[in-house]
């Protein structure tokens, strides 16, 4: 279904933007470069601290699972299987939930 496959694209291309923003943000949190590893460099500065960059990315992390979770429920409305495929198909996505 085109929809489907919207939502396929558009999953993969918010977990892509998702993570290279935190990328860059990690790598250009601090000025000069090398004071993320050597805080003692006269001058520095970092524009926040590193373990909210590192809560912030987890929370991100979380949210992205529980999405791509849920989004096989989505694709899976028009199948068009018996019950007891339903249901096999519902058991082996809890399995992978746990």
């Amino acid at each position: 279904m085109p929809s489907d496959k919207r939502l396929c694209y558009s999953l993969l291309a918010l977990l892509n933007v998702g993570y290279l923003g935190f990328l860059v943000t990690r790598m250009a949190r601090c000025v000069p470069f090398r004071a993320q590893w050597t805080p003692g460099i006269p001058g520095a500065r970092c524009f926040f601290s590193g373990t909210a960059l590192m809560f912030a990315s987890q929370i991100w992390n979380m949210g992205m699972d529980f999405v791509i979770l849920l989004a096989p429920l989505y694709i899976l409305r028009h199948f068009s299987g018996g019950l007891l495929q339903r249901v096999g198909i519902g058991l082996v996505l809890a399995f992978g939930a746990s």
